[in-house]
């Protein structure tokens, strides 16, 4: 898998950095959204191969896990981060629903980054207007993430579905989304492998909640309360 990743990589990456340089040659002329495009559909392939490589060592069971003390809360406050720019193209609001203390958790916080930004990007993409919400609780020894979104919702003939890689609630000639249809099923199988599970409930027209449970190892007993107030974090 190692080779296969640099065989792929090495070229992709020698693309990329002669559209970045074509793009800045091209500064002044109209052939400039040219290198863009390509730099823009180089990024889409490698995060299409990074997301098919981790779904193929979940699935060999040959992907190792770094467990550590993590703060959940700043986990939450980066994912939401790296969604922004596309949350605000689209004129939709984030919000995280915070407690006011820490919560950590003795897991995976590259996993843990991992799912949350496959769950926070799919809201953001199949919302069309109004808001995502990211929701941690804790208690009875677990922590919970809540991703909720107000977007289209899912077809509950499609749900059972959902966590399948490959699988899309629209294909072919009636896709509507870009995605290789493998975000969930990675979401599922880190999920299982911290000793999780993930939940959805939706409904067409009324938007989506994905929550997944983790068992939490608080690094100071007592610390983990209840949250008081949602913080916007971009504005609609």
């Amino acid at each position: 898998m190692d080779n296969l990743s640099h065989e792929i990589r090495t070229p992709l990456a020698g693309i990329m950095g002669y559209a970045q340089i074509l793009e800045q040659d091209l500064a002044e002329s109209e052939l400039r959204e040219f290198a863009q495009s390509i730099q823009a559909s180089g990024h889409r392939l490698l995060d299409a191969l990074t997301s098919l490589i981790l779904l193929a060592e979940l699935e060999s069971g040959t992907h190792g896990l770094n467990l550590e003390d993590a703060d959940v809360s700043a986990e939450v406050l980066r994912a939401l981060d790296v969604v922004r720019p596309l949350a605000g193209r689209k004129g939709i609001a984030l919000n995280a629903d915070l407690p006011a203390a820490a919560v950590v958790a003795h897991t995976s916080a590259a996993s843990l980054g991992v799912v949350l930004g496959h769950l926070l990007s799919n809201a953001v993409k199949f919302t069309d207007a109004g808001r995502v919400t990211v929701r941690l609780r804790a208690r009875g020894g677990a922590f919970h993430l809540s991703v909720t979104d107000t977007g289209r919702g899912i077809d509950p003939a499609f749900v059972p579905h959902l966590f399948g890689a490959f699988r899309q609630a629209s294909s072919g000639l009636t896709r509507t989304h870009e995605g290789a249809g493998i975000g969930l099923a990675i979401t599922h199988r880190l999920a299982e492998r911290l000793g999780g599970t993930v939940h959805v409930e939706s409904a067409p027209g009324r938007g989506s909640t994905f929550t997944v449970t983790l068992p939490l190892v608080p690094a100071e007993p007592g610390r983990v309360e209840e949250p008081e107030n949602e913080t916007e974090l971009v504005g609609a």
